[in-house]
């Protein structure tokens, strides 16, 4: 199966395991939060200008994310407003054709990984930006 992507043309495979995002006990993540990382990956031979900015958008709505949501929960409810309103590069991202909504879900899913690992006591999972 093939998904959207944030770039006209270019699709991306989200079957399978691709689909949903596992953590170390199996539990299945959003599934949306994983293909939207599955969809920004391929960016990087399509049009690296694009991928550039995608992560750059990912990174900080990331950030908001972790100011904004200490839990799951508030993963899940917290608004693309309330969040891509707070990144600087999103008009510039967006002008480039990345969907500011396909960023943001794979920043959830970072976070949530983010989040899940703390919840269970890991050790603390990397993330885009590099930290631990």
């Amino acid at each position: 199966m093939t998904a959207w992507s944030p770039v006209p043309g270019l699709e991306a495979s989200v079957d399978g395991e691709d689909a949903a995002m596992f953590r170390g006990d199996g539990e299945l993540a959003p599934a949306p939060w994983r293909a939207a990382e599955m969809r920004l990956y391929p960016l990087v031979t399509a049009d690296p200008e694009v991928y550039e900015a995608a992560v750059t958008l990912v990174r900080e709505a990331l950030e908001v994310l972790r100011s904004r949501c200490g839990s799951v929960a508030e993963l899940t409810l917290v608004s693309a407003s309330e969040v891509v309103d707070h990144c600087p590069s999103a008009h510039t991202a967006a002008a480039l054709g990345v969907d500011p909504g396909t960023a943001l879900d794979a920043a959830r899913a970072v976070r949530w990984r983010e989040l899940t690992a703390a919840a269970a006591g890991g050790p603390p999972v990397s993330t885009v930006d590099g930290r631990r």
